[in-house]
């Protein structure tokens, strides 16, 4: 099928306007609704609190971050947002630091609706951009990701942005110009998160040249020196963060799990997609690839090139794959846009075409439609951390030493901390915390921890999270301690862990 065929649409250009409007709302909706999920506990996303203090770093002064784990990028613009927004007084333990970073993702998040419209629009069809947008506004792994104050989701709007460069640029029209600029964006890229940098490979099949090649990387380089400075200003401590984390994602992370790609197919994209919805990414890569190998050459290059670098590592958080859900979103309204072609072959009568693609595209999106709706839902409850902070708060408004279990993420915060000091549970501490949850690697009890609560301790209050009477089994990404499920969401009532209050006995009231 020749481009020219594919492109028939019988939207009107005000009703596609329209449409991606629409879409778009839908987006961000989904993005912003639950975006203040645990607040003022926050310590409730991980790495939202590294991306806060690096952050503050660099409003404090200090243009050097000190700090490259991640690369600076996302904090710098982060730095100028809460100055502008919020005040250069502004402290990293402030909620609305917090906040304005959700913000921003979730933003970012939204940007990349109408944006895949575009690329797609310039690959194939209105009705194939229309169909993936759609499949990108609702997908769940991105909608989760959205909400969080950290670099994936900024990261994957510039992976997007890039390949957009590319394919208006380099992939229609090779030429040192049209190469430079989106050399500069793959570079940006990778200054927002190191892996995003694999987008530089759809560039280099694009030009097809080895001094465009050349030019191509060295523009990368400028645009990644652009964001993250001190990695030639501040060279040794850069490349000792940079082995440090290569050799985290060798270590692995928490529980052990199989090969990760293997784990990222059968787990981390099906929960992140859906079963439909990535079956038929996965079927628009077969049938592009046989249909028209020069575009298949350019949309596959980034997601192949970035599945086989994400799988070798041994650290497989579900995240890892947000970066890919533009690109499985634009292959699934492929495969959706050919079938409805397939199923409906009359030219004189348009609109049967139209419907079969909204069917079609409602069964593919079924799934992710249902989850982030039950995401938002969610998050958008009391946090059991705060119910609990706001508990001992008005019962010990003078301060308690306390003891918490489990991981710091599920630790209730207690403010002013001088007021609440941890104590080892050997030093008997007025109150003791007891964290539970599905989550087994980040709420591990100490094995004589229920003995010790039956001689000296008595319960005070329980957070519950759940509806003990639900059969539902949900399924949480166990290396992240994140206290909210992929699945399995009718099983609970508020976001965080169970948390049982113990008093000691002979402070009791």
């Amino acid at each position: 099928m020749s481009r020219s065929e594919h492109s028939r649409t019988p939207l009107s250009p005000w009703c596609i306007v329209l449409a991606v409007a629409s879409v778009t709302a839908v987006a961000a909706a989904m993005r912003l609704w639950g975006i203040r999920f645990g607040l003022p506990q926050t310590f409730t996303r991980p790495d939202e609190e590294t991306i806060a203090s690096v952050t503050g770093r660099i409003m404090r002064g200090s243009a050097n971050p000190g700090f490259f784990r991640y690369p600076t990028l996302f904090m710098y613009g982060m730095a100028l947002v809460d100055r502008v927004c919020l005040g250069p007084a502004t402290t990293i333990s402030d909620a609305s630091v917090y906040t304005a970073a959700r913000v921003i993702s979730a933003l970012s998040g939204t940007a990349t609706v109408p944006l895949l419209f575009l690329v797609a629009r310039r690959l194939f069809s209105a009705s194939t951009a229309l169909i993936a947008a759609a499949l990108m506004a609702v997908a769940f792994l991105h909608v989760r990701d959205s909400h969080f104050g950290v670099t994936d989701v900024s990261a994957t709007f510039m992976v997007l942005l890039a390949f957009t460069a590319i394919v208006v640029g380099p992939f229609e029209r090779r030429d040192w110009r049209t190469v430079i600029v989106a050399g500069l964006l793959c570079g940006l890229a990778a200054s927002t998160k190191y892996n995003a940098g694999l987008i530089l490979v759809t560039l280099l099949v694009a030009v097809r040249s080895v001094p465009l090649s050349l030019l191509a990387a060295a523009a990368a380089g400028l645009g990644f020196v652009v964001g993250t400075p001190y990695a030639l200003l501040a060279r040794k401590p850069f490349l000792a963060d940079l082995a440090a984390e290569r050799g985290h994602l060798a270590a692995g992370h928490g529980i052990e799990t199989s090969v990760g790609w293997l784990y990222h197919f059968v787990f981390s994209l099906r929960l992140g997609l859906g079963v439909y919805f990535l079956a038929a990414a996965v079927i628009g890569a077969i049938w592009l690839a046989i249909d028209d190998r020069p575009r298949a050459r350019v949309v596959l290059a980034f997601p192949i090139a970035y599945y086989l670098a994400m799988g070798a590592g041994r650290v497989v958080f579900v995240r890892y794959m947000t970066p890919l859900i533009p690109f499985a979103a634009l292959l699934a309204g492929y495969t959706v846009d050919r079938c409805a072609g397939l199923l409906t072959r009359s030219r004189e009568r348009p609109w049967p075409r139209t419907l079969t693609s909204a069917a079609l595209l409602a069964i593919v999106a079924a799934d992710s439609v249902y989850r982030s709706m039950a995401l938002d839902r969610l998050l958008s409850q009391p946090d059991s951390r705060a119910i609990a902070a706001e508990f001992v708060r008005s019962r010990y408004p003078q301060g308690s030493s306390v003891y918490q279990t489990g991981s710091g993420y599920g630790h209730v915060m207690l403010t002013p901390e001088t007021s609440y000091p941890e104590w080892p549970l050997s030093f008997a501490p007025r109150l003791v915390f007891v964290q539970t949850s599905w989550l087994a690697a980040y709420s591990a009890l100490p094995p004589s921890l229920r003995d010790d609560l039956t001689r000296r301790y008595r319960l005070i209050h329980y957070v519950d999270v759940e509806d003990r009477s639900s059969q539902v089994v949900p399924v949480f990404d166990q290396q992240d301690a994140f206290f909210v499920p992929l699945s399995g969401f009718e099983r609970f009532t508020r976001p965080g862990p169970a948390i049982e209050i113990y008093e000691r006995i002979d402070d009791s009231r």
